[in-house]
């Protein structure tokens, strides 16, 4: 939902902005309106940045609700854009996902990326297997977020949940103390430089499980992506990393369904690591990968045009989009 300044709220259902019918907002109604979700540490740290990334709960008649909260400043006035964070976390056959998607919570170490482009439900993914493994394992489970979004119940594992710039100063630092508190499962919500990728690498290659959600077009994308936040001379060292650790890429892409007007549906990408994709990945021949993804013998591997495919074949989604991939 965004809250805009001389304009109505407005809602996005599916892909398509939708105005709310009640009174335009002015300056005095936003910032009463927004600061009033915000305690006096976030309020300090918006005047001061003029801008915030956060998560807050709401009290409302229907329930407790929980957004994740960016707000801004624009033409001196303070707008926001809200979230909504489902509670509580679904399950991976919830979100119409590949059911092989379930075994990645049972792997005991490695590297497992969720990536997708902004929108795309890739946060959700990853706290669906830790969700899974915080009710099915007994672990010692570390998210390390920018906010924290989904808030995980206390079940088998003992999970803490540290917010970047709140609980911890950086991914960097929060990965680099993990090293000193015993922990079997880390989540990283956000790659985004050489520093904090090399320390994920490692905790994976030193017998940890590892979820990191990264932007990306496409899984292929994501794993040169890592290896690009890295200068030229040290990026075979990295695919050497990536090769040994890597368990899977979950790629992902929200389309709207035919059928069911406003309501969107996952086509993904399931990339699996294997003798050859090791290969590939130190040689980085990374263009190979899409016939690894296209001739899987076992079906588990799939392309995201495989996947579209099969959900127009379906009749899940209209022709236009296949036409669009065809083009």
């Amino acid at each position: 939902m965004h809250l805009s300044l001389n304009q109505p709220p407005m809602m996005r259902k599916a892909n398509e902005l939708i105005a709310i019918q009640i009174e335009v907002l002015d300056k005095v109604v936003l910032k009463r309106m927004i600061f009033s979700l915000l305690n006096e540490d976030q309020i300090n740290k918006l005047l001061q940045n003029l801008e915030l990334n956060t998560a807050v709960t709401i009290l409302m008649i229907e329930g407790v609700y929980r957004f994740r909260l960016n707000v801004l400043v624009q033409q001196s006035s303070f707008e926001a854009v809200f979230h909504f964070i489902p509670n509580p976390v679904p399950e991976i056959k919830d979100l119409n996902l590949p059911s092989s998607i379930n075994s990645f919570a049972d792997l005991e170490s490695g590297l497992v990326i969720c990536a997708g482009p902004a929108r795309s439900g890739k946060t959700t993914t990853c706290a669906a297997l830790l969700d899974r493994i915080n009710k099915e394992y007994i672990k010692s489970i570390l998210t390390l977020q920018e906010p924290v979004e989904y808030v995980f119940p206390i079940s088998q594992s003992i999970i803490r949940q540290r917010e970047v710039g709140v609980d911890t100063q950086s991914f960097k630092h929060g990965l680099e103390q993990s090293i000193f508190q015993d922990v079997d499962v880390i989540m990283v919500s956000r790659l985004d430089n050489a520093q904090t990728a090399e320390l994920a690498l490692y905790a994976a290659l030193s017998g940890k499980l590892v979820f990191v959600t990264l932007t990306s077009l496409s899984s292929v994308d994501a794993l040169q992506k890592i290896i690009n936040f890295f200068p030229s001379e040290r990026q075979y060292h990295v695919r050497m990393m990536l090769a040994n650790c890597l368990r899977a890429v979950i790629f992902q892409k929200l389309l709207p369904m035919q059928k069911k007007p406003g309501t969107l549906i996952p086509a993904t990408e399931i990339l699996l690591s294997n003798k050859e994709l090791r290969h590939i990945i130190i040689d980085g021949f990374f263009e190979k990968i899409m016939f690894i993804l296209e001739n899987d013998r076992a079906a588990v591997m799939h392309s995201l045009k495989q996947s579209i495919t099969k959900l127009w074949e379906g009749g899940v989604i209209a022709s236009s989009i296949i036409n669009a991939l065809n083009e």
